[in-house]
């Protein structure tokens, strides 16, 4: 849960009260920022959409439509920021984002730095401006506004450096963190062994970070390239699940669609 080191407890997001009963699938968006796309992904059975600002050279102007949309339809909508700067944790929150990655996070000090970006006083630091977008226009009084998004919002720090495998338990420890998320891609590289995401190595520290959330209730987070490690990551035990990005889908879709007219 999201709570500050002294205060009480605030509800968890729903996706994350899911999460702990079935693994929650979702992708990432690069490259087909449409408002219509959180829909057909809720439509056929996501239960989050992420929009990457890191990778796809998009900036956040190009998200606010869809994650309007995405909250409208009922798919939880993640913003990974383009880096650990909190002006672009606060835009993305402020755009109507319901969860925030951060990638190279190396740390707890990290972790806990920036997981006080997203959280209003006392949890956090977070500066309030309500009747926008975050709040889908609602206003009201601030005490009221300012809890529901605390009880709304959640923070997925990546782990991607060997640096951030040996920090997970601390970081998983956090009362601010809820989805510790692997990029294995990354991971895999600076451990060596680029894109050999079954080394021992790689096993290994997937299996501190799962062994890390286990012990402080946390949902542990991957990305998964391909529906075979989306299959075998879920079955390890990492409950958020990205099923590759919505350019692979696309791909992947129209190339069984062809194989399937071709075999006739």
């Amino acid at each position: 849960m999201s709570v500050s080191d002294t205060e009480g407890a605030v509800q968890e997001n729903q996706l994350l009260t899911t999460a702990r009963t079935r693994p929650v699938f979702g992708t990432f968006v690069i490259e087909f920022f449409s408002p219509g796309l959180p829909t057909l992904l809720k439509q056929a059975g996501a239960d989050w959409v992420l929009f990457d600002l890191e990778h796809s050279g998009f900036g956040l102007d190009s998200a606010r439509a869809p994650i309007a949309v995405a909250r409208q339809a009922g798919i939880t909508a993640v913003v990974r920021v383009p880096g650990p700067q909190q002006h672009l944790v606060s835009t993305a929150l402020d755009a109507g984002a319901d969860a925030i990655m951060v990638p190279w996070v190396e740390s707890a000090a990290d972790a806990k730095r920036i997981a006080s970006w997203i959280k209003y006083p006392p949890l956090g630091v977070r500066g309030s401006a309500f009747g926008i977008a975050g709040d889908q226009y609602v206003g009201g009084p601030a005490e009221a506004a300012q809890r529901a998004a605390d009880a709304r919002t959640f923070f997925l720090p990546q782990i991607e450096t060997p640096s951030a495998v040996e920090e997970a338990d601390a970081i998983a420890a956090l009362p601010g963190v809820d989805v510790p998320f692997v990029g294995p891609l990354d991971l895999s590289t600076n451990l060596g062994v680029p894109g050999d995401f079954t080394a021992p190595a790689v096993e290994r520290a997937l299996e501190r970070v799962l062994e890390a959330c286990a012990a402080h209730s946390k949902v542990p987070g991957i990305f998964a390239p391909t529906i075979e490690l989306a299959r075998r990551w879920s079955d390890m035990g990492f409950r958020m699940v990205s099923l590759a990005a919505d350019t692979a889908l696309l791909s992947w879709a129209f190339a069984d669609g062809l194989e399937a007219i071709r075999k006739g």
